[in-house]
């Protein structure tokens, strides 16, 4: 599933501006190799569920004393990719913002041929997602790894079995937390490198969009926090409450722990995105 959302989200535009810019890429083979790691991640995740559970079933091995250390194993690099990834994220957007920067004859003369600036910023902006896709997908795994192992290490010592339908809200609470968790390096890209692109070309100081590119991934990280620890707060309110609307309230605002992430990245790169656009416009000569 998460493997046909990347391929769907996977840019492929038909412009002759964007496919000059692709054309030392092979475009589907960027879509596999993502694909293919994200796999990986799910494999190696399940697996180590599997081997948890199993070492489990037989305390006196030294399986069992190894099965502790494994989610952690999981964890921590997920944690540390929050880091490198927004660096490498903002970094590669920061030099393709510079060099659209230093072709400003290049988009003059591009005008000529009928191409609007959003056209223009469309092309480099995909071309750019295309250049970390594989670094964003091994991101996406890892976090696909930690899903598929809590996943399996919660399922197969309960024999696969959902009881109750307290039990059925718990897996799709589950699923929605997982599915925010895993796309959310998708989102966060794309808002992190349109971001880095618009204050590079608005103020040509790296050293002040690496800042406020900071800054925004440091919000796009509060707003994942923000809306699961809340999500969580009223989960357990409803668990200890007599009162029925927090349970109401629980079953009704699930979509939001997605849709808040998903559609708070996406106004923020069509946003910013569209400021670049007028700010190339701004400056096209009279």
């Amino acid at each position: 599933m998460f493997n046909a959302v990347l391929q769907a989200k996977l840019p492929r535009l038909t412009t002759p501006l964007f496919t000059y810019r692709v054309r030392a890429l092979d475009v589907a083979r960027i879509g596999w190799q993502g694909g293919l790691i994200l796999g990986l991640g799910a494999i190696l995740g399940i697996g180590l569920g599997v081997f948890v559970a199993v070492a489990r079933s037989t305390p006196s091995s030294d399986a069992y004393a190894l099965s502790g250390q494994i989610g952690a194993w999981l964890f921590y690099p997920a944690v540390l990719l929050l880091l490198v990834s927004n660096t490498i994220y903002a970094a590669t957007a920061l030099s393709t913002a510079q060099k659209l920067r230093a072709r400003r004859e290049e988009i003059d003369m591009l005008r000529v041929t009928g191409l609007e600036e959003h056209e223009i910023i469309a092309a480099e902006f995909a071309a750019w997602q295309l250049r970390v896709w594989r670094f964003m997908a091994f991101e996406c795994a890892v976090r696909l790894a930690l899903a598929a192992f809590i996943i399996a290490d919660f399922l197969l010592p309960n024999q696969w079995r959902i009881s109750s339908s307290g039990d059925t809200f718990v897996v799709v609470v589950f699923f929605v937390f997982a599915t925010t968790y895993i796309l959310e390096p998708l989102w966060r890209m794309r808002a992190l490198g349109s971001t880095a692109i618009l204050w590079t070309v608005r103020s040509n100081n790296p050293l002040l969009a690496g800042m406020l590119t900071f800054l925004v991934g440091l919000g796009s990280h509060g707003i994942m926090i923000g809306v699961m620890f809340g999500y969580v707060t009223l989960y357990v309110i409803a668990a200890f409450s007599p009162d029925n609307l927090y349970s109401y309230l629980t079953f009704g605002t699930i979509p939001l722990v997605w849709l808040i992430p998903r559609f708070s990245h996406r106004w923020l790169t069509k946003l910013t995105l569209k400021a670049v656009a007028n700010a190339l416009k701004r400056s096209e000569p009279a």
